[in-house]
């Protein structure tokens, strides 16, 4: 009776130990599925906030030129410009964006006369105090016969810009050649 009770008992040793490797297995084929799921969350997340940031950079830079160009104090139209006079935003009227005066950090690409359309366009860059920045370009067109002019605001956020002490601020978001991984969101407001 002995022998039977003791090979019993070393069946059921058996089973104890194949159950183990079993519920083992199984909680980590769970816990690495969860991991999985943490981890595609994560990114997700990080992915958006990057997103969010770029998104509202470029909103903060089409807000700003869209409330100079409506007040007709900075952004002159085209017929206003001579086509050998560079300041286009003179520095005697501030023009206040996020903390910056944009008549410090524009580009001017010069009055364009084709004919039938007077044109400049107008490129400056902004910076945000968590490093965001934002790159807008004002294109003013006014069409010689009719007068008409039309507004077309390209405004490009980034959630990485330039992060500099330098008072020159000529290009304060870089290219995309020295942050390949960041942000872009663009934004594009068309008025005539």
């Amino acid at each position: 009776m002995d022998l039977i009770k003791r090979k019993k008992e070393k069946q059921e040793k058996g089973i104890a130990l194949v159950i183990a490797i079993i519920l083992i297995g199984v909680s980590l084929m769970v816990s690495i599925g969860v991991s999985d799921i943490f981890l595609k969350e994560f990114s997700f997340s990080v992915f958006n906030q990057k997103s969010n940031k770029a998104f509202y950079a470029a909103d903060s830079g089409m807000e700003c030129a869209s409330y100079w160009d409506i007040t007709g104090k900075i952004f002159l139209a085209p017929s206003d410009v001579e086509a050998n006079y560079v300041g286009i935003l003179p520095n005697s009227v501030p023009a206040p964006c996020l903390g910056e005066n944009i008549n410090d950090t524009w580009y001017y690409s010069g009055l364009i006369d084709d004919g039938t359309n007077y044109s400049y366009s107008l490129i400056f860059d902004l910076s945000f105090n968590d490093n965001r920045c934002v790159k807008i370009s004002v294109k003013k067109e006014e069409v010689i016969l009719t007068g008409a002019i039309n507004t077309i605001i390209e405004s490009y956020g980034y959630d990485v810009g330039i992060n500099t002490d330098d008072s020159n601020f000529s290009n304060l978001c870089g290219s995309n050649l020295d942050y390949p991984n960041r942000e872009e969101r663009v934004l594009k407001s068309t008025s005539i």
